[in-house]
């Protein structure tokens, strides 16, 4: 009897598993009590087992009804309905469906170039009752009656009703365009953009088929426009059936957006407009499509149209000054930007972009204005003040700056930028502590900002606290373990505590990363000079000679070496090459020991004098 119970409870807790999934999706006041009676029913089976507790069959009937009978229905039904939507329509959308999130409500953030505009909205009853071509009277009041219901739930937004009631209509009149048209609207608002793909094609499909057969009569039934209002059975031309179809050709390219199929969007919005020049909708999301494209001088010309049709158009003009902001524009980015802002003074990202502009043009008197206005109008919002700090630091104001950014941390204490911009112009003030305990909370507050870790480490070496110092390298390179910065400033700080050969190592670390990183190349070069490994010296300079081929640095530094390795000719031309490129070494060169051996030879005497 146990080893039967412990079955029961198994399939219990695999159908729990799947009921929590399913509430997860569906989140139903049903489905939440059906789980709860679960918890109820597997609880009561768990303790009996686990007591050893004799149980009647009333009880373990409650808690195989509640925990294997219900649930498993829901099971069924789920496997039930996907089996028949891929048999149907071949789309898989799941075991179990989600209920849809509204996408459409994204219209309120109408200044973000990456939303398109919203779908063009579904045909209304009557007209698709005009559309549907059925006479008999008992029919026509059913299905009326359910457009009404589906209706409603559009209204509502409630699209997995709507799809329930319109799902049916389509397999019982699949001769009615406009059916098609709102069926893809609704899935589209669903979040099944195949599927609404697949239904406005098939209103082509139809449209197609109704032309040819009004092509194909002799005689069509023509109807002035006052006779249609009394007329429910009226006929459609070729010319109202393709202008409708400018609707169509919209909400496809929505679908196209949505699945990333940019270029097919895009066609599909420019046949939208042919049909219709008017539809100003189509036009933004075309700009937009070219800016999913990267196309965006083409992006511009197109947001510059609906400018002039429509001159206040505030999120248009802000758009456009992003746009020439990112194409490096700066006149036009700041002018945009400016006419948004005359149009509508409140529209405060506005005003950032335009600082930011301003800043990125050298215009930061002007730039800080615009941030102080930021500031002014929303004083509790703390990236109005991060933007003024940033502005203050950069024109040489680092008390203000340092100010600024303590007021932005009030508001913002989590903000691991302000708090780095803080300990870099408190490191330039000379408040040393300050910005060591600043750059410790950027740390703090994200671990693997390298930045933070390099810069907390020169710190610290500039202090003389190379023990501190290497254990931050440490630390970050746990966290960034492919970061050659980190090697390399760990290199130099044993190179000052006198640990040459360890130093040797960390910049050979360094290499192996960035292999090409002549700095790093000429450290090693002294180092292993330091250790008098001479040859490996030579190598590593050739090495930072080939990224950087007239450094004088390099060939002075590689003079040396040949010096001391009592290579005269080689010494000598690495010399020669390194006072052609900065005469001032010459002096240097006079008192420097390492060149000994060739001091008393005329041809060095002719170089330093």
């Amino acid at each position: 009897m146990s080893v039967i119970v412990a079955f029961i409870i198994a399939v219990m807790v695999l159908l729990l598993i799947y009921m929590a999934y399913r509430l997860f999706l569906r989140r139903k006041v049903l489905i939440l009590a059906s789980f709860c009676l679960q918890l109820i029913a597997i609880t009561i089976a768990i303790l009996g087992f686990t007591g050893n507790v004799q149980t009647n069959n009333i009880v373990e009937s409650v808690y195989i009804v509640f925990g294997v009978v219900i649930p498993g229905t829901y099971f069924v039904y789920d496997y039930t309905r996907m089996m028949k939507k891929i048999r149907e329509q071949g789309v898989y959308e799941g075991f179990v469906e989600a209920v849809p999130k509204t996408e459409l409500e994204a219209e309120a953030n109408g200044a973000n170039e990456k939303n398109i505009r919203p779908l063009i909205k579904e045909l209304q009853v009557p007209e698709l009752i005009n559309d549907l071509n059925i006479n008999k009277d008992d029919i026509l009041k059913n299905i009326k009656k359910s457009l009404n219901q589906a209706q409603v739930f559009i209204q509502k937004k409630d699209y997995e009703n709507a799809y329930d009631v319109y799902q049916p209509l389509i397999r019982l009149i699949n001769n009615c365009s406009s059916l098609y048209y709102n069926f893809g609207n609704i899935c589209f608002n669903q979040g099944n953009y195949l599927e609404a793909l697949q239904n406005y094609r098939k209103v082509f499909e139809i449209n197609e088929k109704n032309i040819n057969e009004l092509n194909s009569k002799d005689d069509v039934l023509k109807i002035d426009k006052k006779d249609r209002k009394s007329n429910l059975s009226f006929s459609k031309t070729e010319a109202d059936i393709r202008y409708e179809e400018h609707m169509v050709y919209y909400n496809m390219g929505n679908v196209l957006f949505k699945l990333g199929r940019h270029e097919q969007a895009l066609e599909s919005y420019k046949k939208a407009v042919e049909i219709n020049p008017n539809l100003e909708d189509a036009n933004e999301n075309i700009a937009r499509t070219l800016i999913a494209l990267n196309k965006k001088d083409e992006a511009i010309e197109y947001y510059k149209k609906i400018v002039e049709s429509d001159k206040k158009n505030y999120n248009v003009h802000f758009i456009l000054g992003k746009l020439f902001g990112e194409l490096k524009q700066y006149k036009d980015a700041t002018e945009s930007l400016k006419e948004c802002i005359r149009l509508n003074s409140n529209y405060s990202e506005a005003y950032e972009e335009l600082g930011k502009i301003l800043v990125k043009a050298g215009n930061h008197e002007e730039a800080l204005d615009i941030y102080r206005k930021v500031v002014k109008q929303k004083p509790d919002e703390y990236k109005g003040y991060y933007n003024l700090g940033t502005t203050l630091y950069k024109m040489n104001k680092k008390e203000e700056a340092v100010e600024i950014f303590r007021k932005a941390l009030e508001l913002n204490p989590e903000s691991y930028k302000c708090w780095f911009n803080l300990a870099i112009a408190q490191d330039e003030m000379g408040q040393q502590e300050e910005a060591a305990q600043a750059f410790k909370k950027v740390i703090e507050l994200k671990e693997d900002f390298i930045e933070a870790y390099n810069n907390l480490g020169i710190l610290l070496s500039t202090q003389g606290r190379h023990l501190e110092a290497l254990n931050i390298y440490i630390k970050g390179l746990k966290k960034n373990p492919e970061e050659y910065s980190l090697y390399y400033n760990m290199g130099i700080t044993l190179s000052e505590m006198g640990r040459t050969s360890e130093a040797v190592d960390a910049y050979q670390n360094a290499l192996e990363i960035k292999p090409d990183e002549h700095e790093i190349m000429v450290h090693l070069g002294a180092a292993l000079t330091e250790l008098k490994r001479y040859n490996e010296a030579v190598e590593a300079y050739k090495g930072a000679l080939k990224v950087k081929t007239e450094d004088s640095e390099i060939y002075y530094n590689l003079s040396e070496v040949y010096a001391l390795l009592r290579k005269k000719d080689v010494a000598l031309d690495s010399l020669k090459r390194a006072l052609e490129l900065n005469i001032n070494l010459k002096q240097e060169a006079k008192y420097n020991k390492s060149f000994d051996y060739i001091r008393s030879m005329p041809e060095f005497k002719e170089l330093v004098s």
